[in-house]
């Protein structure tokens, strides 16, 4: 899944690899515990993003636009363009409890499409 999503991020496979290499090298380290594992998909998802991010530059990184994400607004905000929660709360004229409502429908949704896929 994170090969395609890497797939989907870059401009070809080789480049989809380097950004899956740097996920990998991040998550494997000590500051980095993905010690649950119900956030782990997406702690590893959030990871491969940064990697992306870093390796594409401010201009090709700012363009991330993924499939998973299409149906899940605060989530991509939040994943793909790096907005932080008050931020995009104040922007939507929302509760940080409305927001973290939000956000749970959006993860068990994301959840529900990786374990049909």
């Amino acid at each position: 899944m994170l090969y395609g999503i890497a797939l989907d991020i870059s401009s070809g496979a080789r480049q989809a690899e380097d950004i899956l290499i740097r996920t990998f090298a991040k998550a494997g380290s000590p500051d980095r515990a993905l010690d649950h594992p119900a956030s782990a998909c997406i702690a590893l998802i959030r990871l491969l993003i940064e990697s992306a991010h870093e390796l594409l530059g401010p201009t090709q990184a700012s363009n991330i636009k993924l499939k998973i994400f299409e149906k899940t607004p605060l989530m991509h905000k939040m994943l793909c363009e790096r907005v932080n929660l008050n931020d995009y709360c104040q922007a939507n004229n929302m509760t940080r409890m409305e927001a973290g409502k939000k956000m749970r429908e959006e993860l068990l949704y994301i959840r529900n499409c990786i374990s049909h896929n």
